[in-house]
């Protein structure tokens, strides 16, 4: 059966738009950015410029053994397109949050709460530590915010494959004390693995 052209124009229009669709969606959700629909919370003073809510644009994990020393799980979650293989800074008004989670050696990071007591509680010693623990760190466009012992992170679902992810919730906070202001990152995340270095 013939269609009218007008229908038949309709149709190879939607068509276009349908698969132009699908190619932005597989261009958009491939490799570690994503929308995770969830928003961090970050604060890092007391003025507006210092506090973000954003919901991440790019959401990635690194996860590193160095044999015999330590093992490393680095989640980066960032309100603009960051990379997994290079640093790439916020621009004015970008924000991004950097946790890093270390581990004797021998121990995976699995699920579980990993608490941030600052640098003199880690035990052992830097390259090779006594227990597991996690460091936030946060940047706001060019400046960057090392935090005080407080709070931790608590991982929901950790696979560690080169299509795996992890999940977890965000709960670092300082209280402040006279010198220094309260400082926190609160949010859930879902992250990909974007590298995967394990020893053999």
């Amino acid at each position: 059966m013939m269609l009218h052209p007008s229908v038949e124009s309709v149709r190879n229009r939607t068509g276009r738009s349908w698969l132009l669709g699908m190619l932005v969606a597989l261009a958009t959700g491939a490799g570690c950015h994503q929308d995770s629909g969830a928003a961090v919370q970050l604060v890092v003073g007391r003025r507006n410029t210092e506090q973000r809510s954003f919901v991440p644009r790019t959401a990635l994990a690194r996860y590193v053994e160095l044999p015999r020393e330590h093992n490393e799980l680095i989640l980066t979650l960032a309100s603009y397109k960051a990379s997994c293989e290079r640093f790439v800074p916020p621009g004015p008004g970008q924000a991004s949050v950097t946790v890093t989670l270390v581990t004797p050696p021998g121990r995976k990071p699995e699920t579980g709460s990993y608490d941030w007591r600052g640098p003199a509680l880690r035990g052992g010693t830097k390259s090779r530590p006594g227990h597991a623990y996690a460091e936030p760190t946060a940047r706001i466009g060019s400046r960057s915010y090392i935090f005080p012992p407080g709070g931790s992170v608590q991982l929901k679902h950790v696979a560690l494959d080169p299509h795996g992810r992890v999940d977890g919730l965000l709960a670092f906070e300082f209280p402040g004390d006279a010198d220094r202001p309260a400082m926190s990152i609160k949010g859930r995340f879902h992250a990909k693995i974007c590298r995967l270095d394990e020893s053999d």
